[in-house]
């Protein structure tokens, strides 16, 4: 075919399409233009020496056109580039309307992983899905009007997860004040585009399990047993942070894991990697320290996709050295 792409498989089930809301939209966008194409499930806890080699980063989704033979990585390039390759049917969006919604989906994020009923980011959440309902309301059946345009299928699988992650988390639902915007999710969701890219339900419960495990379990905790549980988990840290060491004839002796100066003349670097995989995105960082102990310098970066552990703590490595 013309056409293939990488996304991301199911987790623990590597054959079954999974549930990054990035590649359902590069999917959604060659099916709204007809577009035939080779799917590639990317099981990422193996990722296939293939991809790494010709995306070493592993990003996805990523696309390879026939003619180019490269693959392109980020959802946002990919769009552009199916608009320019196949602009028929059109799916452009008028520039006044390109950041509509925009923030819905990081407002979704934060709410989800709230632990304080009290902080207002259910109201935030609220207050962007309400400005959304009343530009529907003003505009029409989609952001553009009565035709369906790139950011609805951007959309689309953000407020699916949104529906099925907090319904499944908080038991929340969307207000039914929200007239316009309930229609325009019904109908997005009921295109055939979008029943045959979804993940299942289940994927995208499991997909955002881990980064609700304590809340779900805690949130209804007493004070008390907040406290007790804190002093367990610093304990824990502790615990990693000190090793016993035998010295012989039965003597022990307690070493403690702190950071300590590189040898004279030497700088050391301690790098670290953070992943948002709500957001598709990989935070690095590393700070460098002199023989002296004294602050050289530090740096920060974001890069978009979804990675593995072991490849995001070689690219803050990488960031470091280069």
């Amino acid at each position: 075919m013309a056409v293939e792409i990488c996304v991301k498989a199911a987790v623990g089930a590597p054959h079954v399409l999974g549930d990054c809301p990035f590649s359902q939209r590069a999917l959604l966008t060659l099916e709204e233009k007809d577009v035939s194409y080779k799917m590639h499930l990317i099981d990422f806890s193996n990722k296939p020496q293939w991809l790494l080699d010709a995306n070493p980063e592993g990003k996805v989704p990523v696309i390879k056109f026939e003619e180019d033979g490269k693959w392109v990585a980020d959802s946002d390039v990919i769009v552009d580039l199916l608009e320019k390759k196949y602009p028929d049917p059109s799916l452009a969006t008028p520039t006044q309307f390109s950041s509509v919604g925009s923030k819905i989906f990081s407002t979704f994020v934060t709410f989800l992983k709230s632990k304080d009923a009290s902080d207002g980011s259910e109201q935030a959440l609220v207050d962007e899905l309400k400005v959304f309902d009343e530009h529907l309301k003003a505009h029409g059946t989609y952001v553009n009007g009565e035709n369906i345009c790139a950011v609805d299928l951007s959309l689309a699988p953000k407020l699916y997860h949104m529906e099925v992650a907090l319904g499944h988390f908080k038991g929340w639902t969307t207000p039914e004040t929200f007239t316009n915007l309930l229609n325009y999710m019904k109908l997005l969701f009921s295109r055939k585009s979008f029943e045959k890219t979804k993940a299942a339900k289940e994927y995208i419960i499991a997909g955002w399990e881990p980064k609700n495990k304590w809340v779900s379990s805690k949130i209804n905790s007493s004070v008390h047993g907040t406290k007790k549980e804190a002093v367990t988990w610093f304990q824990e840290w502790r615990n990693v942070q000190e090793v016993m060491i035998d010295k012989g004839h039965g003597e022990r002796r307690l070493l403690t894991n702190r950071w300590s100066k590189p040898s004279p003349g030497w700088v050391k670097i301690n790098t670290n990697a953070a992943i948002f995989e709500e957001m598709n995105s990989v935070g690095l960082g590393c700070v460098a320290r002199g023989d002296m102990g004294e602050f050289l310098m530090a740096r920060a970066s974001q890069y978009r996709g979804c990675l593995t552990p072991r490849e995001d703590e070689a690219l803050s490595f990488k960031q470091a050295i280069c």
